[in-house]
This record gives C-alpha cells, sequence and structure tokens, in this order.
C-alpha cells in the first residue's frame, strides 16, 4: 500500500474514506475520516462541508448541522455547489419544530443577487409552506419565476408553484406555469392534479398516464388515474 506523500492527495483520500464511510452507514468514521483536512480551496472546502454535515445528521445531531452549513453559506455566497449545501439546511429545518428561517431570510434580501440569494428565496419558500404560510410562499416563488435568469432552482421553483397554486385553489394558474405534457412526469402528474379539480378527468386520466411513466410515481398515477 502507498501512502499518499502530498497534502492535496492526503486530503482526497480523506475525503473519499469520508464518503465511503457515509454510504456504509458509518457516519462517526466520516467524521474521522476528514477530522485532519485542510481544504486547499473552496471547492474542496464545500465537499468537506458536506459529508461532515450528512454525518452529523446521521448522528441526530442536526442543530450542530444547522450551524455548519450556516456559517459556510454565510462565508462564502458566491462559491459554486450551494445547491446540494442548501437542500441539506432545508433538511434541517423540515426535521425541527423550533427551526428559524432568520438566516434563509438574511440571504434572500441580500442586494447582491448572488447564488446564495436565488436559492435562499427559493427555500424560502419552502420553510413558509411548510409552517402553514403558503400565501407567502407563493408570492416568493412567483418572484423567482418571473427571473428566471441565473436561477438555479427554476425547474424546482415551477414545479413548487405549481404544488402551491393547486394547493390554494389556483388550478387554472398551476396548468398556465407548468412545462409542456411529456416533459417530466412530476410536471404531468400535478397535470392530473389540476385538471381533475377543473372537472376535466379524462385529460386528468392522460395526465397521470403520462406521469406513470415515472417509476418512483407509478404506483402512485397509476392510482389516481
Amino acid at each position: 500500500c502507498i501512502e499518499p506523500s502530498t497534502t492535496v492527495e492526503k486530503t482526497l483520500l480523506g475525503l473519499q474514506l469520508g464518503k465511503v464511510a457515509l454510504l456504509s452507514g458509518d457516519a462517526a468514521g466520516a467524521l474521522i475520516a476528514i477530522e485532519k483536512i485542510k481544504p486547499s480551496g473552496l471547492a474542496m472546502a464545500l465537499e468537506v462541508t458536506d459529508i461532515k454535515a450528512k454525518a452529523l445528521m446521521e448522528l441526530g445531531k442536526t442543530d450542530q448541522a444547522e450551524t455548519l452549513l450556516e456559517e459556510f453559506i454565510t462565508s462564502h455566497p458566491e462559491v459554486e455547489g450551494l445547491k446540494k449545501l442548501f437542500a441539506l439546511l432545508d433538511e434541517c429545518y423540515g426535521s425541527s419544530a423550533i427551526a428559524s428561517p432568520s438566516e434563509l431570510r438574511r440571504w434572500a434580501e441580500d442586494a447582491r443577487k448572488s447564488p446564495a440569494q436565488k436559492l435562499a428565496l427559493y427555500y424560502l419558500a419552502r420553510f413558509e409552506a411548510r409552517r402553514a404560510s403558503p400565501e407567502n410562499a407563493l408570492c416568493m416563488l412567483e418572484e423567482l419565476a418571473r427571473l428566471p435568469e441565473d436561477n438555479p432552482m427554476l425547474e424546482e421553483t415551477l414545479l413548487e408553484l405549481a404544488v402551491l397554486r393547486i394547493r390554494l385553489g389556483l388550478p387554472e394558474e398551476a396548468l398556465a406555469g407548468l412545462p409542456e405534457v411529456g416533459a417530466d412526469g412530476h410536471a404531468d402528474f400535478l397535470r392530473g392534479l389540476a385538471l381533475a379539480r377543473i372537472g376535466d378527468h379524462s385529460g386528468a386520466q392522460v395526465a397521470f398516464l403520462n406521469a406513470a411513466n415515472e417509476p418512483t410515481l407509478a404506483e402512485e398515477a397509476l392510482f389516481n388515474a
């Protein structure tokens, strides 16, 4: 076995060991693997943060993971790859009854319009929708949908927008914002729900059958069809 000779090699090895440990369910081992890593750049620092946050979450230390993610995003709002850190942060918020959206709100109001700003606005909308504030969430998602340039969550924004419009009794508006038929299984499933709400049951059936081509939706889509 050849020992890694440089700091970069040791860092890459630590990252790989951390990822393997996570995949095998050894969260504590993942933390040990990355403990002494000294990232040589922001991309590597992001990877270390990703592994550490996932490991902490697996160990039930969601509050620590939340703090770790918030601190990294605050320090590096322009770095590429923030999308996966925001997704983890959203999991942290979703699992806590006392989570606060204060950091999301602060990032979303950032005048610099960084990648973190649009990601924060999307996830703030999700937070508001979960906390029984769908009207506020709808306004945020509509703002994002009106400005699609550089939106790293555009597809997700349009789908979340359709979900909220259906939930709020606006099926016609939901239909208007969905991509064309057959473009996306999740969109077709939402199309089926919206068409059913306006009484077009034959159209809804076709939409659900299209959605059934998506393996993760097949059972539910066929049931609704």
